[in-house]
């Protein structure tokens, strides 16, 4: 946070404790003139008491927190003591009513507490008048308070919801913002498979016919073997990025589609795939978790050399659960695009990925 950032942010609370010191000292200006010679020292002490423990434990009050019964407690006895040494110190709720809305936890404590200071002031207040005289006056400064305070607190409790509805709706847009990035990926993705297979797999194709044609008419020709040897290695590798890069219709839903891929893999690979999707999940999720399976395909493709390969979509624990199996060796180190590819789509889904031998 800057410092312009900082400032901002405790400017509220140098504002309070400036209203309090000010607030005190009027109290003081009204309450001494008609406080006795003895009193004087006694109610400059309580307000002093008052201003210090707000300056020193305030901020660790407010909202509830955990010195919210000192500073409460503090005003309650500020109250009863300065009302008892002199009725006009009843001028003190000006700043003790807000303050105890502040810093006391949940509404129902506030209206007690405010309650209570009410009886406190009050009980000092009758000392020095008289008891119809202190019901009034309490009666129509609790009040006041309460009104005050309810609205103030409808005021908190709505902005409160509006913020959480914002944040939601910013995290909410922020996913789709990632999610047509990942469409716009998978766009380019597939764009680049049709250009592989149409050039680069076509003609790798036809470097292998040619070195196929040249190694039988030589057939001790070491480097012609190699080069065929080379040729064909090639043409896979390209044949398995168009695999993991190609479009699969989804109009099926996600079950058909992955018995498409399945297919589709057995047809170049020659391994057997079975799949299994008990798992019901929304269209976005469909397109993540077909995605990761064809590249978890492409790493058995690559390094697992199986035999066998299983594709299970299930819920567990109230979670979506893609698992890729195979019989070989298990998946390749993660050094290239493939793993990482699959931990940024389910990172925008709330998933994550788990390799195991």
């Amino acid at each position: 946070m800057s410092a312009a950032g900082a400032a901002r942010r405790e400017a509220p609370g140098r504002v309070l404790d400036a209203a309090v010191v000010g607030v005190a000292l009027v109290v003081l200006a009204v309450t001494l003139p008609d406080a006795g010679g003895a009193s004087a020292p006694l109610l400059i002490g309580v307000l002093a008491a008052v201003v210090l423990v707000w300056l020193v434990a305030g901020a660790r009050a407010v909202g509830g927190g955990p010195l919210w019964p000192a500073v409460a407690a503090v005003l309650l006895a500020a109250g009863l003591v300065g009302t008892l040494q002199s009725p006009a110190f009843a001028t003190f709720q000006i700043i003790a009513f807000p303050l105890l809305w502040l810093v006391t936890p949940g509404f129902r404590s506030a209206v007690a507490v405010n309650a209570l200071l009410a009886v406190t002031v009050g009980t000092g207040y009758a000392v020095g008048t008289s008891l119809p005289a202190a019901l009034v006056t309490e009666g129509l400064s609790l009040a006041l308070s309460l009104a005050m305070g309810t609205w103030i607190t409808r005021i908190q409790t709505r902005s409160t919801e509006r913020q959480r509805l914002i944040d939601r709706l910013t995290a909410a847009q922020e996913q789709l913002a990632a999610l047509h990035r990942e469409a716009g990926t998978v766009a380019e993705r597939e764009r680049l498979a049709r250009e592989l297979h149409d050039t680069l797999a076509q003609s790798l194709t036809g470097v292998v016919m040619l070195a196929e044609r040249a190694q039988a008419r030589h057939p001790d020709d070491a480097a012609l073997g190699i080069l065929h040897d080379a040729a064909r290695r090639a043409m896979a590798e390209a044949r398995g990025l168009v695999a993991a890069s190609a479009g699969i219709p989804l109009e099926g839903g996600l079950a058909a589609a992955l018995q498409t891929l399945a297919e589709r893999f057995r047809r170049e690979t020659g391994l057997v795939v079975r799949t299994s999707c008990t798992a019901s999940v929304p269209r976005s999720c469909e397109v993540v978790l077909l995605r990761c399976a064809q590249e978890a395909l492409a790493n058995v493709r690559k390094h697992a050399r199986a035999e066998v390969v299983t594709i299970d979509v299930r819920t567990a624990d109230a979670a979506t659960v893609l698992t890729v199996e195979d019989d070989g060796l298990g998946p390749g180190s993660g050094e290239g695009f493939g793993l990482p590819g699959m931990q940024d789509r389910l990172a925008l889904v709330g998933g994550a990925v788990e390799l195991e031998p």
